[in-house]
């Protein structure tokens, strides 16, 4: 099942990868000049016959991009995941993991890569969590709220948040 599908680049949209199931997955080589931190941005072609597919740098998965539009016209250049990169050879796969519901029915799950950046960072990326009390000072028996923001670093999707408060008297 997992045969790569055909590969053909175009001019006008970039690389298109013809998968036809999920599960099917297509590799590309990248060099990496110098080792360090990089944040790792996807742009595709979005159209209505595509699928949704897995991106992975090396084995490690960096983000999810959904190749999915009613119509036909490139998608957002997303900011995927800040990644340590050695100064190498490096192998980023698409691999196909389903198709928007919206997608035409069938057995095309094509994913069409357009561009790739990779941003130097001066580290990992670091979750900031900022928080505002709807009051400045507590007194015994009283309650307040609590305003909750957070954001990576890099500017990715936080994902799997949970927050959770405890206060002693």
């Amino acid at each position: 099942l997992n045969e790569a599908p055909v590969t053909a680049f175009n001019k006008a949209y970039g690389a298109a990868i013809s998968a036809t199931a999920v599960g099917q997955s297509r590799s590309f080589q990248f060099a990496v000049p110098e080792t360090g931190y990089y944040l790792f941005s996807f742009q595709g072609y979005l159209y209505f016959k595509s699928g949704i597919g897995e991106l992975s740098i090396d084995g490690t998965p960096v983000g999810r991009y959904d190749f999915y539009d009613p119509g036909s016209r490139f998608g957002p250049d997303t900011p995927m995941k800040t990644i340590e990169l050695s100064a190498s050879s490096h192998v980023l796969t698409f691999t196909v993991v389903g198709r928007n519901p919206n997608a035409t029915p069938g057995n095309n799950y094509s994913m069409y890569a357009a561009a790739m950046t990779l941003t130097p960072m001066p580290g990992p990326a670091q979750l900031q969590l900022t928080t505002s009390p709807s009051k400045p000072l507590l007194l015994l028996g009283e309650t307040a709220s609590m305003r909750t923001s957070y954001a990576m670093s890099d500017g990715t999707a936080v994902t799997n948040a949970q927050v959770a408060y405890a206060s002693d008297n």
